[in-house]
Order: structure tokens, then C-alpha cells, then sequence
């Protein structure tokens, strides 16, 4: 079989973005470089009481298991490890500080290219009437010349002192390339919420099999616009933007190897 034929078992992202700060100081990465800074501070696993034998025949004849339980932390955890050896992490690239109250949500950030949005009710209710839906218009164009949908999920594990949720959703970088962030801030609680720079915000998981490998690109503004496109950027909406995206790519995938019918 030619080379060719052959098809990466490497999924490629390509981040790009303008902001120098973001670049320089937030990166994306891979998940597996942004685990949570208290993690190493957990024991690792321990070793098993058990001295003759593994479990114990009780009276009745139940089993109990001789293990104590310094044996498991998270640090020995299937879900939470595998978690970590999955897709990239899009961490805050500037300081950004909410005054909340039930009427009303102040903002401030440190980047004077940030923009944040907040969202109306309408857009969700009856769901999340008690809470503010904000969008962190991110600094950062991602690309993904295959065709694969990619989970974005909160960094949950990183938000512990924080009150607020990270809105869950499946994207498509080769339909579109932008990585806002939707926050839900409950209104009811009166109350003020800081993001410094750096704080992981978004995991996004590629919805493959594939090593996923993270391009970071810093480029000018004029460059970045080359970068960008967005499926909801016309009047027919995402499903048509889509459906030439992928009308595209079989064209692509139909060209002669060889290079003969261009």
C-alpha cells in the first residue's frame, strides 16, 4: 500500500490568536500539562494491609477485604487519570473579576481585547431563569482540518473556590473555529467571583481515537482574520455552513492521489 493511502494516527489542532498575552502566559495544551496544581500533593497510592491474605471469611460467611484505604486516592483513579490523557485545555488569558447580584452583573478584565457578553434569559428560559449566561468572547481561532466533533466541558476539578458553572457543549473546528466560553452565574446569591490569568477554564475532547498534538500560533490581527471562520456566519445558518464544509472535504478526498484531473 502506498504512502499516500496512509491516514495520521495524530489528530492536528492549530490554535492561533493575536493576543500576545494569551500566548505567552495562558497556552492551550494538552490536558495531560494542565492537570490541577493540588493534585501532586495527594498521596500517592498505598500499599494493602493485608499481610497473609487478601480478604477475610466473616462468620456468616461475607467476605471482607483486607484493604486500607490510603491504598486509593485519585491519584490511582481510572476515570480521573484517563481524563487527563484526553484532548486540550483552554486556560483564562486575562484577569477577570464579576460583581454579582440578583439584579444585576458587573464585569472587569485586565485585556484590553476581551470582550464579554451576557446573555438574555430568553435565549434559555424557562431553564436557568435564576442565572446570569455570560460569554468570554476568547482571544484564541482553533482549526482542525478533519472532520471531528469535540466536547468542551468545564475544568471541574479546577473550580472548586469557584461559584459558577462552565456550560458543556460539542463543537466542530473544521466548521468553525471559535472557543467562547458560557458561564452560568446564579443570580440569587449576592457575591464577587475572580478568574486570574491562567486558571484552566475549558477542557476540549476530540471525539477520537486519535493522539491529539496542540499547534499554539501567535500571528497578527490581519492574520488571525485568514483564520477565522464561523458556521453561523450566514443567513441560512450553522446546518448549511456545515453541510459545505463536509461537501468540501469529500471533493478533496476524491482527487487523484496522483495529482492527474487538476
Amino acid at each position: 500500500m502506498f504512502s499516500f493511502f496512509h491516514r495520521s494516527s495524530v489528530l492536528n489542532i492549530d490554535c492561533f490568536t493575536a493576543d500576545n498575552t494569551a500566548y505567552k502566559f495562558a497556552p492551550i495544551v494538552t490536558a495531560n500539562k494542565a492537570k490541577p496544581e493540588w493534585v501532586e500533593k495527594v498521596p500517592l497510592a498505598g500499599k494493602s494491609n493485608a499481610e497473609s491474605r487478601f480478604y477475610q471469611i466473616g462468620d456468616n460467611n461475607s467476605i471482607g477485604f483486607n484493604i486500607s484505604p490510603a491504598l486509593r486516592t485519585i491519584r490511582s483513579c481510572y476515570g480521573f487519570l484517563e481524563l487527563y490523557k484526553k484532548g486540550f485545555i483552554m486556560e483564562n488569558w486575562c484577569d477577570t473579576a464579576f460583581n454579582v447580584s440578583k439584579d444585576q452583573l458587573n464585569f472587569h478584565y485586565s485585556n484590553e481585547t476581551t470582550n464579554i457578553l451576557i446573555h438574555s434569559n430568553r435565549q434559555v428560559s424557562p431553564g436557568f431563569d435564576d442565572y446570569y449566561i455570560v460569554k468570554l468572547m476568547s482571544p484564541w481561532q482553533i482549526q482542525c482540518k478533519e472532520n471531528v466533533q469535540v466536547l468542551a466541558m468545564g475544568t471541574t476539578w479546577d473550580h472548586e473556590d469557584y461559584d459558577f458553572k462552565v456550560m458543556p457543549g460539542v463543537l466542530n473546528f473544521s466548521s468553525q473555529t471559535s472557543s467562547n466560553v458560557f458561564l452560568g452565574i446564579r443570580k440569587s446569591v449576592e457575591k464577587q467571583i475572580y478568574i486570574p490569568i491562567g486558571t484552566p477554564l475549558v477542557h476540549f475532547i476530540p471525539l477520537t481515537e486519535k493522539k491529539v498534538k496542540v499547534h499554539s500560533h501567535l500571528v497578527t490581527q490581519q492574520e488571525l482574520k485568514t483564520k477565522t471562520y464561523n458556521e453561523t456566519g450566514t443567513v441560512y445558518g450553522w446546518r448549511r455552513t456545515v453541510f459545505l464544509n463536509k461537501r468540501n472535504q469529500k471533493r478533496n478526498e476524491s482527487k487523484c492521489p496522483f495529482g492527474f484531473g487538476e
